[in-house]
């Protein structure tokens, strides 16, 4: 999982992961978890996952839950049982990938603490949550452009693959 942890805000890590329902499309991207009993709900459908301002130890998930999804494990979602529309709760086997926006005062305490507990050979949830988390840290804010940005699939998919952001040129951006 792809972790864009921030030093102060505005560092653009909502703005990178912007163009995903361009290039997917948004009914294929699950952009944040609903709070209250049933978080997970449509995630069976979905390509990929966008969760900004994630709080690992949040009221939202579990982090048992949360260290099965990661692993690409079944996970449980809980379904209202009161609409005619679901029968049973279901699991999730999908493999979309988990985009992770987070501020790094929220996530270096627990890479500290997963770091103590490596250090002293005690087995911890959070090493096993930092074992499968890529964590690219962002300290320097970026200056607001000129002019409206607007996601670009194609733009993306150009930094993606030849690793070269460009401003959009195309009309219909």
């Amino acid at each position: 999982m792809i972790v864009l942890a921030g030093q102060h805000g505005g560092e653009g890590k909502s703005l990178l992961l912007s163009p995903i329902p361009a290039v997917l499309g948004d009914d294929y991207v699950q952009e944040g978890l609903a709070s209250g009993q049933f978080p997970l709900l449509g995630l069976e459908s979905k390509k990929a996952v966008i969760l900004n301002e994630w709080r690992f130890l949040g009221s939202v998930l579990p982090l048992g839950v949360q260290l099965l999804w990661l692993e690409g494990k079944a996970v449980p979602i809980t379904r209202p049982q009161i609409s005619d529309a679901y029968y049973g709760h279901s699991k999730y086997r999908g493999t979309a990938p988990v985009f992770i926006t987070t501020p790094l005062k929220h996530l270096q305490p627990l890479l500290d603490e997963a770091a103590r507990a490596v250090g002293t050979g005690q087995p911890s949830e959070l090493t096993m949550l930092m074992r499968r988390l890529h964590v690219y840290k962002f300290g320097a804010r970026i200056q607001a452009p000129q002019q409206q940005l607007h996601p670009c699939g194609a733009c993306f998919a150009q930094f993606v693959f030849e690793g070269e952001a460009a401003y959009c040129q195309r009309a219909s951006c």
